[in-house]
């Protein structure tokens, strides 16, 4: 593909599995796509300059490669699965209109340059409370990000965000404690907590919550207490247990 295609929104079948190196490299024209679950792996610079406003990156992908969506100018949007391990060099450098970028605690690394240049951006919220180390040289994570940059960490984690090179980049570094997760495992399958609600690092699995008198309760803004979670995974077995969060 290539800028002269005109090629303004795509949906990628079920049936792709992964997307090639640049593969939609400098289509500038492109404004929206699709990925489905089945696609487990997108090549380096597969985005790079492309005119995509919005995505979702589907939580079948563990990695985020190099150039991926570097100087997607008109990205505003970015939705990073918790299934995402690492982020790659230059990932998101010059996405000059994003704004906001969560950053989910199954990231361990992060590359050089990652979100370089991305001067709108004007909130990063990290999820996790062993953040990945970005204090190497030249490695510039967020250099050129917004002046007034705030940083969203869980609570009591300032200090280990400090240490592994964080705060620098940054004009203010906020605690706030409905960032704070707990984990928890049910027969195997692994949950865990994330802003009052309760969620899975699988695909395809569904979560009901009761309070211990048997009550259906919204699985959103969840006060701290004791609930019982009842799991259903892609294969159709329940999975039950009390947790206390």
């Amino acid at each position: 593909f290539d800028e002269h295609m005109g090629l303004t929104g795509v949906t990628i079948p079920n049936s792709v599995t992964s997307i090639d190196r640049f593969a939609f490299n400098s289509c500038s024209s492109l404004t929206s796509i699709t990925i489905p679950n089945s696609v487990t792996s997108i090549g380096e610079g597969a985005f790079w300059a492309c005119g995509l406003t919005s995505v979702t990156i589907p939580n079948s992908v563990s990695s985020i490669e190099q150039n991926t969506f570097n100087s997607c100018s008109s990205l505003t949007s970015i939705t990073i699965p918790g299934s995402v391990t690492s982020i790659g060099n230059m990932a998101f450098s010059q996405c000059s209109s994003l704004t906001s970028v969560t950053i989910p605690d199954s990231v361990t690394s992060i590359g050089f340059n990652a979100f370089r240049f991305c001067s709108s951006l004007t909130t990063v919220t990290s999820l996790s409370e062993t953040p990945a180390d970005i204090t190497a040289d030249f490695i510039d994570v967020f250099n050129g990000i917004h002046a007034s940059a705030e940083l969203k960490i869980p609570t009591g984690t300032t200090t280990e965000y400090s240490d592994k090179g964080w705060n620098d980049y940054f004009a203010t570094v906020t605690e706030d404690s409905s960032l704070s997760n707990k984990k928890y495992t049910i027969n195997g399958l692994k949950l865990f907590t994330n802003n009052g609600a309760v969620k899975a690092n699988l695909n395809n699995i569904s979560i009901d919550i009761y309070t211990v008198n048997g009550k259906k309760v919204t699985n959103s803004n969840l006060k701290r207490g004791l609930y019982i979670v009842v799991a259903k995974d892609n294969k159709g077995q329940t999975h039950t247990q009390k947790l206390l969060f």
